[in-house]
């Protein structure tokens, strides 16, 4: 049996008018981490109102799916109204199918988008007065999406190996990610994993940093572990991974910022007071190094709580820092969202 299931927020049913009625809500339903999190709007509404079989998959092409450029989303009242109609003509091109789920998949990937072409419809300039012809583009123009959502892997391939002591291996070969499910990646409640930058020399070049919570931050996403944040810079979706129930959840980027300076802020101060289990000669006496830093860490802290400036500088270097370990973070949260499924 076939069923319907929303590409942004996951909500299934097996009946095609509740799906149409969950998309054409004024307020679009809240986004919820999958494969399709970082596509295309537009792509995520068609394949949605595509039928999945009971494995999972859909009989369609993607290579089919069009950069259509927000038009499906911005025209989803009169999509659906299209959709309504109890017939298996196309009343814009008049091609006739012998089975409505045809017309639908039609209506869906190719005549809509070119109805809405012919008919200008969003194609204005930026008062909204004049209608700018040369600039619709052609079918032929439009670039293919040739990616399969369903398996996105960056041709990395993912083994799962269950142990006897059901912890659970991931393997993702071109990336080296090795990450021990049984112990599972830590979750964001958390403060990170620092253990393997336990050597005082790793802590002393970071301590001695200007930039030292960037700084820190990068090391730390070095653990593999410790890719529990899937940030999109450009869509500005952000995620944090909470548990082995609840898996990925959304977060607001400033409450993703806010928490990770937080706990930076911690784990500065964890470093620098380690420096004071370990014995020195009078020459290396290390109390005014430790005095120094610690308030080099908090002072940084309150600069980032306090100015607005600091604030934001912060908040796009993070953002960065965070957005370049997106590939990585994505391939483990697939791998963990696979075997939860499993």
């Amino acid at each position: 049996m076939t069923y319907y299931k929303c590409k942004n927020c996951n909500y299934q049913t097996y009946l095609f008018p509740d799906m149409k009625v969950h998309l054409s809500k004024t307020n679009f339903c809240k986004i919820e981490y999958n494969d399709y999190t970082f596509k295309p709007f537009d792509h995520k509404i068609i394949l949605s109102l595509l039928p999945h079989n009971k494995d999972g998959t859909q009989k369609i092409d993607l290579t089919r799916l069009k950069d259509y450029n927000d038009n499906i989303k911005n025209n989803r009242k009169k999509l659906i109204k299209k959709l309504s109609e109890n017939k298996k003509c196309c009343n814009h091109c008049n091609k006739e199918y012998s089975k409505i789920q045809e017309l639908r998949e039609h209506i869906l990937i190719d005549c809509f988008y070119d109805e809405l072409l012919s008919n200008d419809i969003n194609i204005v300039n930026k008062n909204n007065s004049t209608i700018i012809n040369n600039d619709i583009p052609k079918n032929n123009d439009i670039p293919k999406n040739d990616e399969n959502p369903k398996n996105i892997t960056n041709n990395n391939s993912i083994n799962t190996v269950i142990n006897n002591d059901n912890s659970t291996n991931i393997t993702i070969n071109n990336n080296n990610i090795i990450i021990n499910i049984g112990e599972s990646i830590v979750s964001f409640d958390k403060s990170w994993d620092i253990s393997d930058l336990n050597e005082y020399h790793k802590k002393f070049d970071i301590l001695c940093s200007d930039i030292l919570y960037s700084k820190l931050l990068q090391k730390i996403l070095e653990n593999k572990k410790n890719l529990n944040v899937i940030i999109d810079k450009e869509s500005k979706h952000s995620f944090v991974y909470k548990n082995d129930d609840d898996k990925y959840v959304n977060m607001k980027l400033n409450d993703i910022i806010n928490s990770s300076m937080k706990k930076l802020r911690d784990n500065l101060l964890e470093m620098n007071n380690s420096f004071t289990s370990k014995k020195h000669d009078d020459q290396y006496d290390m109390r005014g190094f430790i005095k120094i830093n610690e308030e080099k860490i908090i002072k940084k802290y309150s600069d980032f709580k306090e100015k607005t400036e600091i604030k934001n500088l912060v908040s796009n270097k993070f953002t960065q820092i965070f957005n370049d370990k997106k590939n990585e973070s994505m391939d483990i949260a697939k791998a963990i969202t696979n075997i939860n499924n499993s």
